[in-house]
């Protein structure tokens, strides 16, 4: 199973929210142990708005319907909301609509106190105990100090369909037009969740006075749900969503110019590290940075210049040394003819051997030559606009007499480059493969466009190369123990010259195993049309 690749910049984000996770869920520990604040009371304030909001418009709908619509109005709203709703008497003894539950006995003590039961006779016929507060406001008689005239009726509630002033009756209008009442707007009185049954419990008080319609003159509307989730009355996501979302977009601008400096450095030197490993020793990554991102690019700014130092100074060592080795090869070759001329045929034949290791030599010596000047730079070389079909017609020719290779390049297809490289890089493995297919195996060299790549490739039918030494068959005296000895494939500098010359073009070369057996070399060089 293949890992999930994740960029830095996210893998330093991910962190970094995990980060804020953390101190998120610490800080919420802290209130909750040191201050006792839970986590429904942080949204208690947003609540009270949204149940006072609701119990109005409920309100507004239970006193404009008539009693027997009240369960339908009450139910529709619980669906709504997702919650359950119930409308009580104000003291909480008595459900006018909804449905019926028990209530917490916190609730209920908030309740008595909240709405004490108004003077009068009660619903049994017995005498309700007296209203410390009076019928509508603060507390009134002869032990508070109001005058006994002021005390108004006893303050009753009728059961369903009854009014004030008993069965068939109609409440009074009040004087100025206005519904006697606490200010005819809904309040909370309770929010709290009941810790024996773990519900969450919310109580308001609205105004249900109407002139037009008989029924208790308040109510209190109940509302309860399991959890805080699920619901648009206890808790709005929406809000939350919001600002996580914007703490989320807000954290990722601030990092984002840090996070950016840093993998744009990285990648840069990650570019500049395989440039250099594929042997291109031109790169700049060199940064005035003061930290450790910036003594990394120069130190591999110098890495890059000392390799390309070392690597130049080989090839040139290489080429003097060859260069050296041409006049005493010639004088060599000179002393072999001239003593040849002066022995028998019998001493004669003892000579040949002499004359094929000093043949192998001079062979040697030209290829390290052709390396040699290989390693030009592409600035310092002449280009002009090839034909590829007559060039590799021509390499065919030279390099493969007798040999049947399949040609495929389409008429007319040309490229801008150095006729002698391309010649020299493509002729060597042409050379390689018809040295190591068998007779009879086929040969193929085909040019296709790839996009903006030209890509010229040499198919053969030899034993291959191992796979451990894929990456290493194109360095100098490379030669793999089973594939390709000194006895049947020369010193090793073949590819190694390829190599040089297609990145002297501006190209590059690599190799790999075919299926079924063979190998296959593929140049790939800019289309300069």
């Amino acid at each position: 199973m293949k890992k999930p690749h994740l960029t830095l910049y996210g893998q330093i984000l991910l962190w970094f929210f995990l980060n804020l996770t953390l101190v998120a869920g610490v800080l919420f520990l802290v209130l909750q142990v040191q201050f006792k604040v839970g986590l429904w009371s942080l949204f208690s304030g947003q609540v009270n708005e949204r149940i006072e909001a609701t119990g109005e418009l409920m309100a507004a709908e239970l006193r404009g319907a008539e009693r027997s619509e009240w369960e339908a109005i009450v139910a529709r709203h619980a669906e709504a909301h997702g919650v359950s709703f119930a409308l009580l008497r104000p003291d909480g003894d008595g459900l006018l609509a909804g449905e019926e539950r028990e209530l917490p006995a916190k609730l209920k003590e908030v309740l008595r106190k909240e709405f004490p039961p108004p003077d009068g006779p009660g619903e049994d016929g017995g005498e309700n105990p007296p209203n410390p507060r009076g019928p509508d406001g603060p507390p009134e008689g002869p032990e508070r100090g109001g005058p006994p005239e002021r005390r108004g009726p006893p303050r009753e509630f009728g059961r369903a369909g009854e009014g004030l002033g008993g069965p068939g009756g109609r409440r009074p209008e009040p004087a100025g037009g206005r519904p006697p009442g606490r200010g005819g707007r809904a309040r909370v009185v309770y929010y709290e969740r009941d810790s024996e049954t773990g519900r969450y419990w919310l109580a308001a008080s609205v105004s249900l006075r109407s002139a037009e319609h008989r029924h208790p003159p308040d109510g209190m509307l109940v509302a309860s749900v399991e959890r805080l989730g699920g619901n648009d009355l206890f808790f709005d996501w929406r809000p939350w969503f919001w600002a996580l979302l914007g703490v989320l977009v807000v954290s990722a601008l601030i990092w984002f110019p840090f996070v950016h400096r840093v993998t744009r450095r990285l990648r840069q030197l990650t570019a500049a590290a395989e440039s250099i490993s594929e042997g291109d020793f031109d790169v700049e990554v060199a940064s005035k940075r003061t930290d450790e991102l910036g003594r990394l690019s120069r130190a591999v700014q110098r890495m890059a210049q000392r390799l390309d130092d070392y690597v130049s100074g080989q090839k040139r060592f290489l080429g003097d040394i060859a260069h050296e080795l041409c006049s005493p090869l010639v004088r060599a070759r000179m002393s072999l003819g001239i003593l040849e001329q002066e022995l028998s045929a019998e001493e004669q034949a003892k000579l040949e051997a002499v004359n094929e290791e000093v043949e192998e030599l001079s062979q040697l010596v030209n290829e390290l030559l052709d390396f040699s000047k290989a390693s030009l730079k592409p600035e310092a070389l002449p280009m002009g606009r090839i034909d590829l079909a007559e060039l590799v017609q021509e390499v065919v020719r030279r390099e493969a007499p007798g040999v049947e290779v399949v040609v495929m390049v389409a008429k007319g297809l040309s490229m801008e480059s150095n006729a002698d490289l391309l010649r020299r890089a493509l002729g060597n493995v042409i050379r390689n493969a018809v040295r190591y297919t068998p007779e009879g195996g086929e040969i193929v060299v085909r040019v296709v466009e790839a996009g903006e790549r030209l890509a010229i490739q040499v198919l053969d039918r030899g034993p291959g190369v191992p796979e451990e030494w894929l990456s290493r068959v194109f360095e100098p005296f490379s030669r793999p123990e089973k594939a390709r000895t000194r006895e049947s494939g020369g010193a090793g500098l073949g590819l190694a010259i390829s190599k040089t010359c297609t990145e002297a073009l501006g190209g590059s070369v690599r190799g790999r195993n075919r299926s079924g057996g063979g190998f296959a070399v593929e140049f790939r060089f800019p289309l300069n049309r």
